[in-house]
């Protein structure tokens, strides 16, 4: 199991109820989403020249409301998807030709449809068409997987996140 699972799941186990009665739990909530967020990106293949060359930029967009602020830029500082350093940037509206590779919007179903058909991985917390939703299972942070959203976008998810996902929904028949 790879270190950044167990280190999810710790948190998780606080999140479940570990956690002190001072402690947020909207924020403990939204700190393990910001680490599964890029850690996403290291479970997906990803089109050739989807990431651009080694070194540029992987760019993690947030459109509409930010649920993480200074958590999320915190949980990615020099992390990295392959050789990718990993850059957040904000938007209100996400627009068809702004350059992200994974998307996160709480409840945007346009921020979604907007990135449709290109190498995006889209992230929500709504069924409104995402590759990956969070939902809380047991007082856990969890998600479901819809291969066809990963289908259309060009992107393929490792068995190994499959694997961990509460539902996956598969591909449709060719």
């Amino acid at each position: 199991m790879g270190w950044w699972i167990k280190r999810t799941l710790a948190l998780l186990g606080l999140l479940a109820g570990g956690a002190s009665q001072a402690a947020d739990p909207g924020a403990l909530e939204y700190a393990v989403k910001a680490n599964f967020l890029y850690k996403f990106g290291d479970y997906v293949t990803w089109p050739a020249d989807a990431l651009g060359a080694d070194g540029q930029p992987a760019i993690l967009c947030v459109a509409g409301e930010d649920p993480f602020g200074e958590v999320l830029d915190s949980a990615v500082a020099g992390e990295r998807i392959g050789a990718h350093p990993v850059l957040v940037r904000r938007f209100q509206q996400l627009a068809a030709e702004t350059d992200c590779n994974i998307v996160f919007t709480r409840r945007d179903a346009a921020a979604v449809k907007a990135v449709m058909g290109r190498p995006v991985l889209t992230i929500s917390e709504a069924g409104i068409g995402a590759v990956i939703t969070f939902v809380i299972s047991q007082n856990r942070v969890r998600f479901e997987i819809d291969q066809q959203a990963a289908a259309v976008n060009g992107l393929e998810i490792s068995s190994r996140l499959l694997g961990l996902a509460v539902r996956v929904r598969p591909k449709a028949a060719p």
